[in-house]
């Protein structure tokens, strides 16, 4: 059966490609497509107007700005739309003509900002399910983030979509259980893993990168405790090298977490570390196949796109046991598990893997091997077809 899969996400390369989001449903959209599915893509525009156009793949992808609220009340308007800017609003009118003029089975949205609230309350019955990468409230508690109206808006909407929602995926067991304890959520909840295409072949030339960093510097993501490490790295280790990538965020000490490296590294080996700032996908992926390993240091991680990235091109992980990247890497097989917050933990098991190249390619061997079986896109494409053909049916 030919299914007509509609996704609404913000985040979608490569104008929003900020992080898992974008990449699952990149991954997802095309394993779909080449699986001979129809796809639709709604997310936001960047450029201040709507458009569609049929990329390279034949999946149709609808760009969409926020709505202009009070406009006429210009000081109004700009304070409103700090807080809320009325996008879930536009994608509800959105879906509305499309559903009306194009045949569209399912549609399935991220849980984070409650995009299709209003579209479901409109249309209750229309088969919409919500895939969960994350809970907005444990993000905000772990990155120490003070009480934001925005913020605590895209919470409620979030929460209210999933209640009216038909069916939950989600990215890992560990999501799972949250999801269940955190919201009392009765219904059953189905976890499939991200999934990533798998190359032909993968480079093993000489990687000159030592230490590579993927993910947006911030408190949740552990940045602080890899910068901690650092010290006793250098020291251990005096030549090596390190490139961080990902969009900086805050740190421990309230000021950018950019500042805190420059405050907490010594002056000697400033110039050791790289910061790449946010890229593009396709550009990071041409890092990983330069480095030796990834280091993966979050306190909280639902899943950890990053870490499959990584393996898939040749690279060990060092991560920290916080949820999804336990149920990824196999302690000691194809890659390491340190505890969250231990930085001196962390600084020995890097130095320690640095100075293995041995151990470093039965590593990587190995966690190809994982990779195969358990986050192909072509296998976990089968598992999220037939997920949706239970609700289609009915």
């Amino acid at each position: 059966i030919q299914l007509n899969i509609c996704f609404v996400t913000q985040e979608y390369p490569p104008d929003t490609d900020w992080g898992g989001i974008a990449t699952y449903y990149a991954e997802t959209s095309l394993a779909l497509k080449n699986n001979g599915h129809n796809v639709i893509v709604i997310c936001r525009s960047i450029d201040n107007k709507d458009y569609h156009y049929i990329d390279n793949n034949g999946i149709h992808i609808y760009r969409i700005c926020p709505p202009k609220i009070f406009t006429h009340i210009p000081y109004f308007s700009k304070r409103i739309q700090k807080i809320w800017d009325g996008y879930q609003l536009k994608i509800a009118v959105i879906l509305n003509a499309l559903t009306k003029t194009k045949k569209i089975d399912l549609i399935e949205t991220p849980s984070i900002n409650g995009e299709t609230i209003f579209f479901q309350l409109l249309y209750p019955n229309f088969p919409v399910i919500t895939r969960v990468h994350g809970l907005p409230h444990l993000v905000n508690k772990h990155n120490n983030l003070k009480f934001n109206m925005a913020n605590k808006i895209k919470e409620i909407l979030s929460i209210a979509s999933i209640k009216k929602i038909h069916g939950i995926s989600t990215v890992s067991k560990i999501m799972k259980r949250k999801l269940i304890r955190s919201m009392d959520y009765n219904k059953k909840v189905k976890v499939i893993y991200n999934s990533i295409s798998i190359p032909e072949n993968v480079n093993n030339n000489r990687r000159k990168i030592d230490i590579l960093y993927v993910g947006r510097l911030e408190l949740r993501k552990g940045t602080h405790i890899f910068i901690d490490s650092l010290k006793s790295i250098f020291q251990k280790s005096p030549n090596i090298n390190v490139v961080i990538i990902g969009k900086d965020g805050t740190g421990p000490n309230g000021k950018s977490m950019s500042n805190y490296l420059y405050e907490t590294v010594a002056h000697r080996d400033i110039d050791k570390i790289t910061l790449k700032g946010q890229m593009p996908r396709e550009q990071v992926l041409e890092f990983y196949k330069k480095s030796k390993l990834l280091v993966f240091p979050s306190v909280w991680e639902p899943f950890g796109y990053s870490i499959i990235e990584a393996m898939v091109n040749g690279v060990p992980v060092i991560a920290t046991k916080c949820g999804g990247p336990e149920e990824i890497i196999i302690h000691g097989k194809t890659g390491i598990l340190v505890n969250v917050h231990d930085s001196e933990g962390l600084g020995n098991q890097i130095t320690e893997l640095l100075n293995n190249p041995k151990t470093r390619n039965i590593f990587a061997v190995n966690a190809l091997n994982i990779v195969n079986e358990k986050f192909d896109s072509k296998i976990i494409a089968q598992k999220i077809i037939k997920f949706y053909e239970g609700f289609i049916a009915k």
